[in-house]
């Protein structure tokens, strides 16, 4: 017969245990998403990327909670939650960027080309995740978020996986000396070139290009990730955004065939 108490105990116990937990996740979230030290991210992303279902909660809260009250400003805090939403690729966290992306309130205000929040759902839509409602197929041709969304998905489901020679894609004299430079680079050296730690600030770009130009697994897919959570100054025209995001859909892609 079990002592009295022994079980109230141990009941108590857990519940201890998995509060903790629960403010080691929450805490762990809050690093990547707002830190500013690029090694306190990386290690918070590295035990989001160990546990990934244990973060679904707590991202899907922060979304529905910025779908009830849209800011009306960019933040890379927000963009780094999308981005994360798109890593973990979880059904439950489509409905509430569905919801943002309805919401003429946030958009305007949020972006206006290369949006990490039509990017997340682009993952989304071409990982059978979720599926665009009938309304946005009908207004896409009047709604430029909308169209954006499905040129992305498009896109995406279009994307060679064949690497194409950078000559085949001259950029001007100003891209093309570093790209010549770097053509000749390993995956792996060039997503260091593209990341926070590279001391070159000018190969990050060309070192972006070459990824969109010859990725063709899925073997460094958390490490494409993580240098969208620390992209850097992207200029007017997004150009680096929009090659780190042809990069993720094609590895993506090869992640969906096996590759």
């Amino acid at each position: 017969m079990p002592i009295r108490g022994i079980y109230p105990a141990a009941l108590l116990a857990l519940l201890i245990s998995s509060l903790t937990y629960a403010d080691d996740s929450e805490e762990t979230l809050g690093t990547l998403l707002n830190s500013y030290s690029v090694s306190d991210q990386r290690a918070a992303f590295g035990k989001i990327a160990t546990s990934p279902q244990n973060y679904v909660p707590l991202i899907r809260h922060r979304l529905v909670s910025l779908a009830g009250k849209p800011v009306q400003t960019t933040s890379r805090s927000i963009d780094r939650l999308f981005y994360l939403a798109a890593f973990l690729k979880d059904k439950s966290l489509a409905p509430p960027m569905e919801a943002l992306l309805k919401n003429p309130d946030f958009i305007p205000y949020y972006c206006l080309y290369a949006c990490p929040i039509i990017f997340a759902l682009t993952v989304y839509g071409t990982s059978d995740l979720w599926t665009p409602p009938e309304e946005m197929v009908k207004a896409r041709s009047k709604n430029s978020t909308y169209y954006d969304l499905y040129e992305g998905m498009r896109r995406a489901r279009e994307i060679s996986l064949d690497p194409t020679p950078w000559e085949e894609r001259t950029r001007g004299p100003g891209v093309d000396g570093p790209l010549a430079e770097l053509a000749g680079k390993s995956e792996k050296e060039l997503i260091e070139l593209a990341g926070p730690d590279s001391m070159e600030l000018g190969e990050r770009y060309p070192a972006l290009l070459l990824l969109s130009y010859y990725v063709s697994s899925s073997e460094n897919l958390n490490s494409f990730y993580w240098l969208a959570l620390q992209e850097g100054d992207n200029g007017a025209s997004f150009e680096p955004r929009c090659s780190l995001y042809d990069t993720i859909y094609r590895a993506e892609k090869a992640r969906r065939m096996g590759r």
